[in-house]
């Protein structure tokens, strides 16, 4: 029998407000309150990482409903929006959503609480994996340890900064940005009086 599969992305948490199943070891099974909990704590985890993460459902619809031929291009909606089932985004991997290797992703978030309990070999080991990476709610001296820990692998390395707190990160960077007006004497002459 024919059958339409319509397949929906997006934002996590709007895709899974419209499904009411999720396949679940290649079974699809009722996706209750507990499940829908373990769902989000792994999406949140994945997000940690520094990913876009999207959402994936779908939907199939038999050729009872529809008619031979049938479009989805037209200006009124004419599918359920409703009904969907979640398809589990470590499916392609075929492993439990817990066992993805941070590794595998392209870019990072690491929080300068985190970056207070790193040592140097594991900044360096970060810088090595990732290739982007946003480094949140730094102090002065983390920040002059982001700066040395890319110019140690190499890489040239520009700052901006507008402070006080970022003239050290300023000093030792390649390139040092202190931003215009709104930025402290102390920022605007780092470089000046090297």
């Amino acid at each position: 029998m024919n059958e339409y599969l319509l397949v929906m992305k997006g934002a996590p948490e709007k895709i899974i407000e419209i499904c009411s199943t999720i396949l679940l070891n290649d079974k699809e099974v009722i996706f209750e309150d507990k499940i829908r909990n373990d769902v989000n704590h792994a999406l949140e985890k994945l997000c940690s990482y520094g990913e876009r993460v999207l959402g994936f459902c779908d939907y199939r619809l038999s050729n009872f409903q529809l008619p031979k031929g049938f479009g989805s291009y037209t200006d009124e909606i004419n599918v359920p929006l409703k009904g969907f089932r979640f398809v589990d985004i470590s499916k392609r991997l075929k492993i439990p959503i817990e066992q993805v290797n941070s590794k595998s992703a392209k870019a990072a978030i690491v929080h300068g609480n985190k970056l207070m309990e790193m040592d140097e070999d594991q900044l360096a080991e970060i810088i090595k994996n990732y290739s982007e990476i946003v480094f949140a709610r730094t102090s002065p001296q983390q920040k002059l340890m982001i700066v040395e820990g890319f110019q140690k692998q190499g890489q040239i390395v520009a700052v901006t900064g507008d402070g006080v707190n970022d003239s050290l990160a300023l000093k030792k960077a390649d390139i040092g940005v202190a931003m215009g007006i709104a930025g402290t004497h102390v920022s605007k002459l780092v470089h000046v009086l090297e």
